[in-house]
């Protein structure tokens, strides 16, 4: 499994600002806040399907550039899946033809919005993938996502604190190869991680040891005025495999 971090171009803009989204082989998204920017036009257009998180900006922020970006070029609609709740917010808050056209009521080759449950078993080409509920203010979800040919789970936290839910789900998958999960601040800021919902390298110790055995972990979601000091910090943990991820660097999962 390819999984890439997506960055933005120009290069800059990813270290000044936190814009959320995962491509995987190349075909699948998991957030779009910096999928409109973040890939060619030719790439963009390998995109099939998208599964939403959440609603904050910073994972939705490009989503309307993507689909803009593809007018025209596309044989079918890109999908994106999403909880009931989710698509509800974007058709009230984005595709409200104040912010952006809700150009879904208008064109079906626009985009396919596919309402999914919790825990419900979601097939998408080679992959599978389920949401589970998280820790953030807002209706939250990590995922399990599956490329079934190679029985490979890859397990991805979205923005979170303290979870329980996440380690029940690592430890119940035997086929869980990585966990990409978010350490936004460092320690001097857990009161603010706690309250809005984000982890920090103390916090991310204190979850690991609900681990049940050792997988790498990828680190994302940091602020990058606190890169140094969170890196550092992380060094401390030295029981975990743990690789902060870089944006646009590919990595693969086997």
């Amino acid at each position: 499994m390819q999984i890439k971090p997506l960055g933005t171009f120009p290069e800059e803009i990813s270290r000044r600002f936190n814009l959320s989204s995962y491509l995987v082989n190349g075909e699948i998204a998991i957030d779009a806040g910096s999928l409109g920017i973040g890939l060619s036009a030719e790439d963009q257009n390998r995109v099939h399907s998208i599964i939403l998180t959440h609603t904050h900006i910073d994972h939705i922020a490009t989503l309307p550039l993507f689909l803009e970006n593809g007018m025209g070029q596309r044989e079918t609609a890109p999908s994106l899946y999403a909880t009931p709740h989710n698509i509800a917010m974007l058709r009230k808050h984005l595709f409200n033809n104040v912010l952006w056209p809700d150009m879904t009521r208008i064109s079906q080759n626009y985009l396919n919005m596919v309402e999914i449950d919790p825990y419900e078993e979601i097939n998408v080409g080679e992959f599978s993938f389920h949401l589970f509920p998280v820790n953030h203010p807002i209706p939250t979800y990590g995922l399990i996502l599956r490329e079934r040919r190679r029985n490979v789970d890859v397990l991805f936290s979205s923005d979170t604190s303290i979870c329980d839910v996440i380690w029940i789900e690592a430890n119940k998958s035997r086929r869980l190869k990585a966990i990409f999960i978010e350490t936004s601040f460092p320690n001097a800021y857990n009161e603010l991680a706690l309250s809005s919902g984000h982890l920090t390298p103390s916090l991310l110790a204190n979850e690991l040891t609900k681990l049940q055995r050792k997988i790498p972990i990828y680190l994302t979601h940091y602020k990058r005025q606190f890169i140094d000091e969170i890196e550092r910090e992380v060094r401390q943990i030295t029981d975990h495999e743990i690789t902060i991820c870089r944006l646009g660097e590919t990595i693969t999962i086997d």
